[in-house]
């Protein structure tokens, strides 16, 4: 036994041993891939494609994919992730050139330096070939003699042609055929298309498709119909303007329900710019004569009211216009029509008069010369019948000066005349002329208008208050539109502009306030104006105001009035003397005096004088009144001489009470005084805690003075300093002997 134990210990030592060279000079073999999955997917007659999830190891791997009818080794694809890098992810391979409705075998195969791994063998079949499917069929881009024919054909992977057959019957009898030369591939919904053409217009013609691959050929089960569109007439459009023209043509209708409109622009083409509305011609076999008015009007006849958005057209130029017919399959565009609109007379598009003063008035206008070169001029006087008949002042116009450009558009022109007569009431007309004012030579003129200054009256300032004013005044319109607004200065702006030069003594107000500018209306009798508030003002304050009104001739200032608001009314406010004072809290009180206006107030505490913190205690007050206010304090510095006063603050300022004071008790002599945090308000003010005085003397033991002294420490919130307090009672007292356990 002796010997069969030392020998078993020797072995266990070799091994051991070599336990030992082995673990330093073998490096630690690497990680094996692994196949953790196979499948397959996007399966055709042809192709398909092999996918795997693997786990690459440690190293390097090398993947790729075995396949085959008979065999699985009978090919090889590569991964398409030729190498992969360790960790787990997906790879695959796309085969091709398969055999249609074959069964396969593959396995996926990954390796690297070390050792490598196989995939269980899995199996898919490739599809079946068919004969072409037909998706659907459509026809577009019909006209009166053409259309393309279309359909989604699925070749099912096979190089598939296609022809269209059509006729005038739903029997496809005598049919004529339209192939294309190039033969889908593919699968899925392809567009086999042809452009058929040759085509009668108003015709409803039938169609389908054949399609053919290699397996077989399809025809269309069911046949589809289009009908081409009636072939527009365009004809010369009658009752030619300047701006306008009745635009003609025909067509015949077809047993699809027809529409028309009319194309026309500028130049030699009419597409693409303007169209009138559209308009439902119905269906049957008669001719339809289509006709439209430029610039659009009512319809009642189609159900169509104005204005429709048919632009009118511009004189004396060159235009083309087409008939448009149109069904549910597409349209058809008439042949183009050359026409040239009129020339027109200069239109006068608005009148005004402005600046009326001392530099005289200027007479405005907006001229229109409708494409040809026009002269202008003004005509003014005191007199309606005279200006009438031809008798007023001409005045020729400002730059741009007669004649204006051959352009469409209102072109604004300018005259000037002289200082008016005050108090008076000038008429005026502005006159223009081109190549196509009537033969006698009288001028297109624009309608005569009448302006005054407007009358104003400033009234008397209501409701002043310290801040605010409310006020109002009387204005005549003088039959012109016009509006109004206050405008408003203290005092000493009003006395420097009067003091100034003659522009700022015409307006003394250019530098103070204004209100909203409002519509007085065109009458010719006094309109009161409806009371006006300001605010913002200063209390004590006078200011100087007017009312002023403007219309086309120019603007009036009314007589100047004044007003003074109230002096300023702050809050009174006293102070009483602190009470409930202990080493760390106080109760401060005083009163306020609102004066009427609506109040805040608070209480600003200091340790210096006249250096306040932040105010505490606050309130409000409102209406009249006169309270007794008061706040409680706390964590005050113990032996501390506090300053304090009542502050409160209304609309028109605020007020301040005499400074007063007051010093929190200070600790007993035998404690050290604690720390105390900064100043706090306590939310909620309390009365005073009540302690009841002892009216005997009693000798205390050093233990009872401890505990004294640490009950005293309590107080201290702050854990901080209350610790430090407690440590210096046990220093000066003695800690407190502990028990011990007999």
């Amino acid at each position: 036994m002796r010997h069969v134990r030392s020998l078993a210990l020797a072995l266990a030592a070799v091994s051991a041993f070599a336990g030992g060279l082995l673990s330093t000079a073998a490096p630690a073999f690497a990680a094996a891939p692994e196949v953790k999955g196979e499948s397959v997917s996007s399966i055709t007659p042809f192709e398909a494609r092999l996918e795997a999830t693997v786990d690459a190891g440690e190293e390097t791997t090398e993947c790729h994919f075995e396949y085959g009818k008979t065999s699985v080794t009978e090919h090889e694809v590569k991964c398409e992730q030729e190498t992969l890098e360790g960790g787990e992810q997906g790879v695959g391979a796309t085969v091709t050139a398969l055999t249609p409705k074959a069964l396969y075998h593959y396995r996926v195969l990954v390796k690297n330096a070390t050792s490598e791994a196989t995939g269980s063998e899995e199996a898919f079949t490739t599809l079946t070939l068919e004969k072409p499917t037909i998706e659907s069929q459509s026809a577009s881009s019909v006209t009166a003699s053409a259309a393309t024919l279309e359909a989604l054909v699925d070749p099912d992977y096979q190089a598939t042609t296609y022809t269209f057959e059509y006729a005038t019957n739903k029997a496809l009898a005598g049919a004529k055929t339209k192939s294309d030369s190039a033969p889908l591939e593919g699968a899925g919904g392809q567009l086999a298309s042809v452009a058929v053409s040759g085509l009668e217009p108003g015709e409803v013609y039938y169609y389908r498709v054949v399609a053919k691959n290699g397996t077989g050929t399809t025809t269309a089960a069911t046949v589809q119909s289009f009908a081409t569109v009636p072939t527009p007439v365009t004809e010369a459009p009658a009752s030619i303007t300047g701006v306008g023209a009745i635009l003609k043509g025909h067509f015949a209708l077809d047993p699809l329900a027809t529409k028309y409109s009319f194309d026309y622009k500028l130049g030699s083409a009419c597409a693409g710019e303007s169209s009138t509305p559209t308009v439902e011609a119905g269906t049957g076999a008669s001719d339809v004569e289509a006709s439209w008015e430029v610039p659009s009007a009512e319809k009642p006849e189609f159900g169509l009211a104005a204005p429709w958005s048919a632009p009118p057209l511009d004189p004396n130029r060159e235009y083309t216009v087409c008939l448009v017919t149109s069904n549910t399959y597409g349209s058809q565009v008439g042949s183009a029509v050359h026409f040239k609109t009129s020339p027109a007379p200069p239109a006068i598009d608005s009148e005004s008069a402005v600046g009326v003063g001392v530099a005289g008035i200027a007479l405005q206008a907006k001229i229109n010369p409708n494409m040809q070169e026009t002269s202008y001029f003004f005509e003014y006087g005191t007199s309606r019948a005279k200006l009438e008949a031809g008798e007023g002042t001409k005045v020729d116009g400002a730059p741009p000066a007669s004649p204006l450009p051959a352009e469409l558009a209102e072109l604004p022109v300018t005259a000037k005349v002289g200082a008016p007569q005050p108090q008076t009431t000038y008429y005026y007309r502005a006159l223009a002329e081109n190549e196509s004012t009537l033969k006698e030579g009288k001028p297109a003129a624009g309608e005569i208008e009448s302006y005054a200054l407007p009358v104003v009256v400033t009234d008397e300032a209501k409701n002043v208050t310290q801040t605010s004013a409310t006020l109002s005044g009387i204005v005549n319109p003088e039959s012109a539109e016009t509006t109004y607004y206050f405008a408003y200065i203290d005092q000493a702006g009003y006395e420097q502009a009067v003091a100034g030069n003659a522009e700022e003594k015409a307006d003394p107000y250019a530098q103070g306030e204004v209100t909203s500018t409002l519509a007085a209306g065109s009458s010719s009798e006094p309109q009161t104006i409806s009371p006006t508030p300001i605010s913002g003002l200063l209390p004590g304050h006078t200011y100087h105001y007017a009312l002023v009104a403007a219309n086309a001739i120019g603007r009036e200032i009314g007589p100047d009035e004044t007003f003074t608001t109230p002096e300023p009314t702050l809050p009174i406010v006293s102070v009483a003397a602190a009470s409930a004072i202990t080493q760390n809290t106080a109760t401060l009180s005083g009163t306020v005096d609102t004066n009427g206006l609506q109040t805040h107030y608070g209480f600003e505490i200091g340790t210096e004088p006249a250096n306040y913190g932040p105010a505490t205690g606050l309130g409000s007050i409102g209406g009249s009144a006169t309270e007794a206010v008061s706040v409680t304090l706390g964590e005050l510095q113990p032996a501390t001489t506090y300053y304090y006063r009542v502050t409160a603050t209304n609309a028109d300022g605020t007020s301040y009470s005499e400074p007063e004071t007051f010093t929190t008790l200070g600790f007993p002599s035998l404690l050290t005084a604690p720390t105390s945090p900064p100043l706090l308000n306590i939310a909620a003010p309390a009365p005073p805690k009540q302690e009841t005085t002892v009216a005997h003397k009693k000798t205390l033991t050093k233990a009872q003075k401890l505990a004294k002294a640490l009950k005293a420490c309590k107080r201290d919130r702050k854990k901080s300093t209350r610790s430090a307090c407690e440590a210096r009672a046990r220093k000066q007292f003695g800690a407190a002997k502990k028990k011990t356990k007999k």
